[in-house]
């Protein structure tokens, strides 16, 4: 739950980002508020776009909401734009088996077994398929975030620190910028 308040202190300080976003969903969902993670899912994808990552937890959000159906469709589209994790095929098994489509549902558990082979031998399948500049950009937003966050509640001293790590890494970052000459 405190995740959920400071992700929405930071969504709400306008430091609003698909990473966030994401962030916000997750933490919407694994505390049991399904309809405002569905919500603030339909608001990212509306402003940021069809991030793959969004898409899951928004057809996660859907399928923990009892609409299978709709979960269905938006779980095919983030495997589609490339969430094709093992979470995401298992999102869409569960989807299909609660509409009663058992055949679907057995060819993406065959999927899921075929992979499950592949990803035994690579534990860190999930971190290697970011590319080095969705690597940056996700460290640059959760340093940025980090910094208002402490600078919020008056740790001035590790708002800077953070602020600075992520000005090391990207000189021209605005928001980072922004922070620190604020501060």
């Amino acid at each position: 739950h405190s995740a959920v308040k400071v992700l929405e202190l930071a969504n709400q300080k306008g430091l609003s980002s698909v990473d966030l976003v994401h962030h916000l969903c997750v933490s919407y969902v694994d505390s049991g508020e399904v309809d405002q993670a569905v919500a603030e899912c339909e608001k990212g994808l509306k402003e940021f776009g069809q991030s793959p990552a969004l898409l899951l937890v928004y057809g996660r959000a859907l399928l923990d909401n009892r609409q299978a159906d709709r979960a269905e469709k938006i779980l095919k589209e983030a495997i589609a734009k490339g969430a094709g994790s093992r979470l995401a095929h298992t999102y869409l098994m569960s989807a299909l088996l609660q509409q009663g489509k058992r055949e679907e549902a057995a060819a993406v558990n065959d999927l899921l077994r075929d992979s499950a082979e592949h990803e035994e031998h690579n534990a860190d399948s999930r971190y290697a398929a970011l590319s080095d500049a969705e690597a940056r950009r996700n460290l640059l937003s959760v340093l940025t975030g980090a910094g208002h966050v402490y600078q919020l509640y008056g740790d001035f001293e590790f708002a800077e620190l953070v602020l600075l790590r992520a000005i090391s890494l990207d000189s021209s970052h605005v928001v980072a910028l922004e922070q620190l000459a604020t501060l």
